[in-house]
């Protein structure tokens, strides 16, 4: 009998997120949390759109280009000044 292996690739650090759970704050700290994003979640939707826009101009985010690589977008707190 031969062995079946399915790799299941996921594209997204806040899809556990959904309905009324999917807000600013907690997509914020899912991200955080992670330490990236992919391009695909920020723009599955106008929605999505709106709330990862809204986190590249978060004050508290720092985009880390160095650590990014297609599709994920590295972040990371901004340290306080």
């Amino acid at each position: 009998m031969s062995q079946t292996r399915v790799v299941v690739c996921r594209f997204d650090s806040t899809g556990h997120l959904e309905g009324k759970k999917r807000t600013y704050k907690a997509v914020k700290a899912a991200v955080l949390e992670e330490g990236c994003f992919s391009v695909f979640e920020a723009t599955a939707s106008m929605k999505d759109a709106k709330l990862f826009t809204r986190l590249h101009h978060d004050p508290e985010i720092e985009i880390d280009k160095e650590n990014s690589v297609f599709p994920w977008i590295a972040v990371r707190r901004k340290e306080p000044s």
